[in-house]
């Protein structure tokens, strides 16, 4: 991840508002967790971010990785959006036609038992590198000036 503005040693997944960059939900990658509740999965990490946002209405913007698609149907069901970015290998029974917008930039539409777009939006997936950015600008450390 050389392009990225902040690299940290530790892996944090964050739920981040898009047009004001306010971190809303983390969670620390440890490595393994035992089975159960906090099992280490893209589906399972993206429910326990969202959970605060159920039935809320509102649109939830992920990167490919946070985008598995059973994982995202059960996510709709609680009122969530989905818009995001897809691997190109993956296909699902449910992918009705696949658009080229732009050059590389693919949109892939599902059918209207799942609800779930996933599109390139540079604008909006930016948000936890803007996050990143303002919180290394912020030190907690008490100043003093001797």
């Amino acid at each position: 991840m050389l392009k990225k503005p902040a690299k940290y040693s530790i892996k944090i997944f964050a739920m981040v508002d898009a047009q004001i960059f306010y971190t809303s939900n983390l969670e620390v990658y440890i490595g393994c967790h035992p089975k159960g509740p906090y099992k280490v999965s893209a589906g399972n990490i993206v429910k326990r971010l969202t959970k605060p946002l159920y039935k809320s209405g509102r649109n939830l913007t992920t990167d490919n990785w946070e985008a598995p698609v059973m994982a995202l149907r059960k996510i709709y069901i609680k009122k969530i959006t989905i818009v995001g970015t897809m691997l190109k290998k993956i296909r699902d029974k449910y992918l009705l036609n696949l658009k080229c917008v732009k050059e590389g930039k693919h949109i892939h539409r599902y059918s209207a038992r799942c609800h779930i777009n996933f599109l390139c939006d540079k604008k909006r997936k930016g948000a936890v590198d803007v996050a990143e950015e303002v919180a290394a600008n912020y030190s907690t450390a008490h100043k003093t000036n001797r």
